[in-house]
């Protein structure tokens, strides 16, 4: 069984209130891209908002299929962050949750999130940052990479994005290793050298709003 159907909840924050977020932000609703979409459970809480155009995005065709069944009012595609299939200035709003950690190239992650937004479109980004000096990097399965917000902030501002808003959420972070531990997961899908990384690094949880002007 997968990493992600045995737990209640992939992300540190809850699906809902992401929604809630992006509501918030593109009133108007538009046309909205989830880069790495999962199982697309935060698909499935975007479509009780009747105005929104759904695209998935994600690398594990498996995942893929399950946001489709998941998502049905969704378009699913595999396919990487680096490389987006869709075309320039196709999206009102992109989401992106807990997957920057995991890339190898983030210069051209943000420069291909760029292209896809249309100006004065949004992206949504939330991600582990490293709250202390340095950033730390891991070989795990579930994450890569832990980045000071200075060194996580940069490819996107090389891009030309703008930092609309950041939140420190680090406290929901906290609320589900709880939840894992409890659950029995937490050791089995966390190696030692990624949980010595996260204490080294101080690692908490953020949530950043770009705007492609």
């Amino acid at each position: 069984m997968s990493y992600g159907e045995e737990l209640r909840q992939l992300n540190p924050c809850d699906p809902a209130w992401i929604a809630g977020r992006l509501a918030a932000l593109c009133p108007m609703g538009g046309a909205l891209l989830d880069v790495g979409c999962g199982r697309g459970a935060t698909l499935a809480e975007l479509a009780r908002q009747e105005n929104w155009n759904l695209f998935g995005l994600d690398p594990d065709p498996a995942m893929a299929a399950r946001a489709a069944e998941n998502c049905p009012a969704a378009c699913i595609r595999t396919g990487g962050a680096e490389a987006i299939p869709f075309a320039d200035a196709s999206f009102d709003a992109v989401l992106m949750e807990c997957v920057f950690s995991l890339l190898d190239d983030p210069a051209e992650t943000a420069r291909e999130l760029r292209r896809v937004l249309r100006p004065g479109g949004v992206l949504l980004l939330t991600d582990l940052w490293a709250r202390g000096e340095e950033s730390g990097l891991c070989h795990g399965v579930l994450i890569r990479r832990v980045d000071t917000r200075a060194d996580l902030e940069r490819p996107f501002r090389a891009a030309g994005l703008t930092l609309l808003d950041f939140e420190d959420r680090s406290e929901d972070m906290k609320a589900m290793l709880i939840r894992m531990i409890l659950d029995g997961t937490a050791c089995t899908y966390m190696e030692e050298e990624t949980r010595a990384v996260l204490r080294r690094c101080r690692a908490g949880y953020g949530i950043w709003v770009w705007c492609r002007e």
